[in-house]
C-alpha cells in the first residue's frame, strides 16, 4: 500500500525533525532508532487500522497542501484574502454564500447579474479587494450555483 508507505515516510520527517531539535547526538543515530520505533509502532498495528491513519493522514496533507497554495496566490496578488474560508450553505440548501476572490470572479458574477462588477465598477472593486480593505461575497443557488439576487 504505497499511502500507508508514505504515510511512514511522513512519520519519520516530523517525528525526526522534533528530535533532532533535542538531541545533541549524530544524525544517523536519531534516524536508526527512530526507524525502529516508528516501524515497530506500525507492526502492532492491524491494515485496517493502518489503511485508515493513513487516509486520514494523506486528507490532512491534501487540505494543508490547499491552504498553502491558496496563501502563496493571494500573496502573489492572484487572488484576495476572502472574507469566508469557503462558501457558506444556507440551512435548507437553497443559497450558497461565496467569496468572490479574483478580478476574474467578480467580472463573472457581475456579468451574471448584470450589475457595477462587469463594468464601469470593476476596476475600483479589483483594487479594494487586493489591498484587503473589501471583501465581496456573491449569493448563488445551492444547487446550480448560478448567481441569485
Amino acid at each position: 500500500m504505497a499511502v500507508v508507505e508514505d504515510f511512514r515516510e511522513e512519520l519519520y520527517a516530523a517525528v525526526g525533525a522534533s528530535q533532532l531539535v533535542r538531541a545533541k547526538v549524530a544524525r544517523s543515530t536519531v534516524h536508526d532508532g527512530l526507524r525502529q520505533v516508528i516501524d515497530r509502532w506500525l507492526l502492532q498495528r492491524t491494515r485496517k487500522q493502518l489503511a485508515t491513519l493513513a487516509v486520514r493522514w494523506q486528507d490532512a496533507y491534501a487540505a494543508e497542501k490547499a491552504g498553502d497554495a491558496s496563501l502563496i496566490a493571494c500573496m502573489r496578488g492572484e487572488r484576495y484574502w476572502g472574507f469566508l474560508p469557503s462558501p457558506f450553505t444556507s440551512a435548507d440548501g437553497r443559497r450558497r454564500v461565496v467569496p468572490l476572490v479574483s478580478r476574474q470572479l467578480l467580472l463573472d458574477f457581475g456579468t451574471a447579474m448584470a450589475n457595477c462588477l462587469e463594468a464601469s465598477h470593476l476596476q475600483a472593486y479589483d483594487t479594494a479587494c487586493r489591498s484587503g480593505g473589501t471583501f465581496v461575497v456573491g449569493l448563488v443557488d445551492g444547487v446550480s450555483g448560478v448567481p441569485r439576487p
